[in-house]
């Protein structure tokens, strides 16, 4: 049988191999064909797809000891895509590296054709989206500690992802973005900041972390409303005026702050 013979679904062996995590079997087609990592089955995969979608590390690196092209398949579609919509963090940074390494030409560049931290898929996402919605905390921080994207970043909707994860209430992901430079009070649709969004989801744990780490309660926005305004909980609402009135005691100045902890119920052996 050639290395090139294909399927019913233009799969050739290689492919077979890396979806049966036969790493021994894939060794020999790429020495038979170095050039078999490059093909793609009617999905419009490459290999490379295949084991960056289950997480196989040494498959991975495998593939990538052949210097394949890791371009998008027809669907717009990278491996990096598939790494970052499955939890793959390891294999993500595997992906980034190599292509740390291997610089596009500006003739592919000229073409349209671009690496895979900035390519979109047919929703127009990015990797890096995938991974914010997908609440992975650690490919998020592996995306951004090594400022292969913007903490301001946008999805394919035009929507800032920093706001799709407090929207989200996925406090992790939030503090991952503050931690990696994010402004606090980056300006979204209709003019919400953060905790305005906090204060619209009646999130009192989001409101708490957005509040700590400096958010202003006295923006206002296009409508003309402050946080406060648009809160709909009532926790949520003292909240933010305990942190303006901590603030205002503090000088009159809106600055970085400790949250102010929530109520703790008394004891059992203290209740009558």
């Amino acid at each position: 049988m050639s290395p090139r013979t294909r399927d019913g679904d233009e799969n050739i062996p290689l492919h077979s191999a890396v979806k049966g995590g036969h790493i021994e079997v894939a060794k020999l087609l790429l020495e038979c064909d170095s050039t078999a990592s490059r093909a793609w089955n009617k999905r419009g995969e490459k290999a490379l797809h295949l084991c960056s979608e289950s997480g196989n590390e040494a498959m991975v690196q495998l593939l990538l000891d052949s210097n394949p092209m890791t371009t998008a398949s027809g669907c717009g579609e990278t491996a990096l895509h598939r790494a970052a919509q499955n939890s793959h963090a390891k294999v993500c940074e595997i992906l980034m590296r190599y292509d740390d390494s291997h610089k596009l030409g500006w003739q592919l560049c000229m073409i349209g054709i671009k690496a895979q931290i900035a390519q979109k898929d047919l929703c127009q996402h990015t990797p890096f989206v995938y991974a914010v919605k997908g609440g992975y905390a650690d490919i998020v921080g592996l995306f951004l500690r090594g400022k292969w994207v913007s903490s301001e970043a946008k999805d394919g909707f035009k929507d800032i992802l920093f706001h799709e994860a407090v929207r989200a209430g996925q406090c992790d992901i939030v503090q991952v973005f503050l931690d990696y430079g994010a402004p606090i009070d980056l300006k979204g649709r209709d003019g919400k900041r953060a905790l305005h969004l906090a204060a619209d989801s009646r999130n009192l744990e989001m409101a708490r972390l957005l509040l700590g780490n400096g958010a202003s309660p006295k923006i206002k926005d296009s409508i003309g409303n402050t946080p406060r305004q648009r809160s709909w909980d009532s926790q949520v609402t003292m909240l933010i005026r305990e942190y303006e009135d901590r603030a205002a005691s503090a000088g009159g100045k809106i600055k970085k702050v400790a949250p102010v902890k929530a109520a703790v119920a008394a004891p059992p052996e203290y209740v009558a």
